[in-house]
């Protein structure tokens, strides 16, 4: 029984939070509503027995060859050449969440606006959204309004580890996020948006 309420478990966590799904995961939504047998029959049966295993497992999914990964760590590149730094942010339970952050522009800028005690804007996304697909907004935005941004992927969406099992798993990301914000970069709460 406790098994069953694992997987179950694990099956909430991923319509919670369906960007944690590898690959075009609006796309594999769609192709099992429609067909779903269809769909998994497609797929190579040691593809099948490694998706059960990481399910029940309670792990990340993770796929041989996702072409969705290497758009984002195209991307993630692309940025890191303009200033962008890739960051690690741990959360209470260990767990280690993939992030990218830049400072506040540091022209123009005086007192708690200047890049030091500066304003930063904290990215929480949403369903099927990945930090690294945003970034062209947040790289304006940050320029334009000079504020410092930190993005990132909750557990088991793009690089970040671990998987989503409740709703308390995704507090204890953004709380991780808030918390490195304040600790390695001196952020008030009173300069976090």
């Amino acid at each position: 029984m406790e098994s069953l309420r694992i997987v179950l478990t694990r099956i909430v966590g991923l319509a919670v939070l369906p960007a944690q799904l590898p690959g075009d995961a609006p796309g594999l939504l769609d192709d099992l509503s429609t067909d779903p047998v269809g769909t998994i029959r497609s797929w190579r049966r040691s593809l099948v027995w490694s998706l059960l295993r990481q399910i029940v497992g309670c792990r990340k999914l993770e796929v041989p060859d996702d072409s969705q990964l290497r758009r984002l760590l195209a991307a993630r590149a692309r940025y890191a050449q303009r200033g962008w730094v890739q960051c690690c942010v741990r959360a209470s339970d260990g767990v280690l969440l993939d992030a990218m952050l830049t400072p506040p522009a540091t022209g123009g800028g005086t007192g708690r606006d200047s890049a030091v005690g500066g304003r930063y804007v904290l990215w929480v996304g949403g369903n099927f959204q990945k930090y690294e697909d945003w970034l062209p907004y947040f790289d304006i935005y940050a320029r334009e309004a000079a504020v410092g941004f930190l993005a990132f992927n909750f557990r088991g969406v793009g690089l970040s580890e671990g998987a989503v099992l409740s709703a308390a798993d995704l507090v204890l990301d953004v709380a991780a996020c808030v918390r490195f914000l304040q600790d390695e970069h001196g952020v008030t709460a009173d300069r976090l948006l």
